[in-house]
C-alpha cells in the first residue's frame, strides 16, 4: 500500500534523514513494524518523512495522527525545530525565531 502525505512546508528548514539513517529505520521497521506514528498538521506530513518512505518500501500502511489543530504556524515550526533538533546534528542557526505569539505560547507543553 503507497502512502503519499506531502511534507509541510514548514518542514523546508529541517535536513532529510541521511541514507544510514533510513538503513537503520528500514531494518527496525522489518523487526517491529511502524512503532512511531507520522504526525500530520494541516493534512501533511510534520514529523516522519523517512518512515513513510520506509513504510511505503515495505508495503506497510501508514499509522498516522493529526495533531496540533489551531496552532499557529510559528508554534508549530518551533514544535518541528525542537522535535527535530535532537534527532541529528545541525548548526544552531538552522532554528528560526517566530516573534512574540511564538513567546507567548512557549509554556504549553508539547508531549
Amino acid at each position: 500500500m503507497i502512502n503519499n502525505y506531502e511534507h509541510h512546508e514548514l518542514l523546508e528548514f529541517v535536513p532529510e534523514s541521511t541514507r544510514e539513517e533510513k538503513r537503520e529505520l528500514k531494518e527496525a521497521i522489518e523487526i517491529t513494524g511502524q512503532v512511531d506514528a507520522i504526525f500530520l498538521y494541516e493534512g501533511k506530513i510534520i514529523d516522519g518523512r523517512a518512515r513513510q518512505d520506509v513504510c511505503n518500501q515495505l508495503g506497510i500502511k501508514l499509522h498516522t495522527m493529526n495533531i496540533l489543530k489551531g496552532r499557529s504556524h510559528g508554534f508549530v515550526s518551533e514544535y518541528i525545530t525542537e522535535k527535530n533538533f535532537g534527532k541529528r546534528q545541525q548548526l544552531p542557526k538552522t532554528r528560526k525565531t517566530h516573534g512574540s505569539e511564538q513567546e507567548a505560547e512557549r509554556n504549553i507543553t508539547l508531549r
